[in-house]
């Protein structure tokens, strides 16, 4: 009996010293992609935003803004990161819009509305203006945080925002806006890391 105990116990140690260890790695890229886009995304979740926004700051057109019209939907900004412990500042500056031609400018404001699901995200959905009267200068709005992620997030950090433009139709038409083709604004979205 005490050699076989002996025998097992010089397996066992025998096992011991010379066993062997399989260690799995593997590497997951940061993602942030960010942009104006015109169509909404179906579903506002990681992936969908991930696949569903071409690259980061990658923008979008909106033609046919109607000028004596109340306002319309102009398209949807989306934000998604999979970074853990950095956190993300989403900024959006409006501009005036404004024709070189004309050398006019037309006031108005944005809204935003959220598009429901978001993860580890702080929205804020006030509207933004850009500053002065018709038919005096216009200038851009101040720099407003519509999007803040906290800087410990682990988990994936997605959010989707409804753009609408209000503008005074009735006051461009009483006016009497100078004829031109190229009224544009822009607004510009700016991410920075906290």
């Amino acid at each position: 009996m005490k050699k076989v105990i002996a025998i097992l116990l010089v397996l066992l140690v025998t096992g011991v010293v010379f066993g062997d260890t399989l260690t799995l790695e593997s590497t997951v890229s940061g993602v942030l992609k960010h942009g104006f886009v015109g169509s909404q995304i179906a579903t506002v979740n990681f992936g969908e935003i991930n696949s569903g926004v071409s690259g980061a700051g990658i923008g979008d057109s909106y033609d046919g803004i109607d000028l004596f019209g109340s306002g319309q939907g102009v398209g949807h900004y989306y934000f998604a990161s999979n970074s853990a412990n950095t956190g993300y500042k989403v900024s959006f500056v409006v501009n005036p819009i404004a024709s070189s031609t004309a050398s006019f400018q037309v006031p108005y404001t944005l809204t935003l509305a959220s598009e429901g699901a978001s993860s580890n995200v702080t929205l804020v959905t006030d509207s933004i203006s850009t500053t002065g009267n018709l038919g005096e200068t216009i200038t851009a709005s101040e720099s407003v945080d519509v999007i803040s992620t906290p800087s410990n997030a682990i988990g994936p950090k997605y959010a989707g925002l409804t753009l609408a433009i209000v503008i005074d139709g009735e006051e461009n038409e009483a006016y009497g806006l100078p004829a031109a083709t190229d009224y544009s604004g822009t607004i510009v979205a700016t991410v920075t890391t906290h």
